[in-house]
């Protein structure tokens, strides 16, 4: 994350100001010559409209478009002019987000890749596991939707103790695995369909308003797709729903552990006090 601030920190200011204004000059143009123009068709609908005025269409601009050094007409185009300057401004600044964000995330990404080896040799622990797979049973060599629920559940453990990494497509030896055998159970058989599958989880067993807590991001590592999901810990208790049933999961250790009613109530009381 010290890399990511580190670049914000070094981009100029000068090119996010000369980005906005070209975004805000060419919001002025279209306001101007697209926003104007269209208003005027409409005023000429509606004066068309009347019987005594027959004035065809291309006539009634070319007499506006006379008229423009008039101070009235000239009020009128700065007018529209302002306001797609605005709306120029307004996709300039969304624009330079998205941008930042793509950034952000190639960076991310080149970080995951360098800090996947060192996770993998540091083996599982308090803030780290290991999953090979989210809904494929290796075993059996089927689809097992029962695994979700132990996705959810380490989720569960890594949102209600300090966060923490699961990394998916590495086995419990640290062997990379890679989510191909996944990819194949979805509708979208790419990344963004395993990050949907994952925020699904999230939702269904834990609720929605827990998946802004949970971030996955993406590498290739040794060829292979792997997810690093990031999970944030979360400002509230967070129970994970199943069989009409609520359960409280706690990351201790390298082990994620359900604590009974009291020891839940205990935990959140001194966890989220007040």
């Amino acid at each position: 994350m010290h890399r990511i601030d580190t670049l914000k920190k070094n981009m100029p200011n000068g090119s996010r100001l000369t980005f906005l204004v070209v975004f805000a000059a060419a919001g002025a143009v279209t306001g101007f010559l697209i926003l104007h123009p269209l208003m005027m068709s409409l005023f000429w609908v509606e004066f068309s409209s009347s019987a005594e005025n027959s004035i065809g269409y291309w006539e009634f601009m070319q007499k506006r478009a006379q008229n423009m050094v008039n101070p009235s007409n000239l009020r009128m185009g700065t007018v529209f002019a302002t306001i797609g300057c605005f709306m120029g401004l307004g996709f300039g600044w969304i624009a330079q987000k998205q941008l930042e964000r793509a950034s952000e995330i190639r960076l991310l990404s080149e970080l995951i890749s360098d800090s996947i080896p060192d996770l993998i040799t540091g083996g599982e622990g308090e803030r780290v596991e290991f999953k090979t797979t989210v809904r494929w049973d290796v075993n059996k060599g089927n689809v097992n939707k029962a695994l979700e629920a132990v996705i959810a559940k380490t989720v569960a453990g890594f949102l209600n103790a300090r966060g923490g990494n699961l990394l998916i497509g590495v086995s419990d030896d640290g062997a990379i695995q890679g989510l191909e055998r996944d990819y194949a159970t979805l509708r979208h058989k790419n990344r963004d369909g395993f990050e949907r599958m994952l925020l699904d989880i999230v939702e269904h067993y834990l609720g929605g308003e827990f998946c802004p807590y949970v971030h996955a991001l993406f590498t290739e590592f040794d060829g292979k797709d792997v997810c690093l999901l990031i999970v944030e810990l979360s400002p509230r208790p967070v129970y994970l729903k199943r069989g009409g049933k609520s359960e409280f999961y706690l990351r201790s250790g390298n082990s994620t552990r359900a604590l009974d009613v009291r020891e839940s109530m205990g935990y959140a009381e001194h966890r989220w006090p007040g």
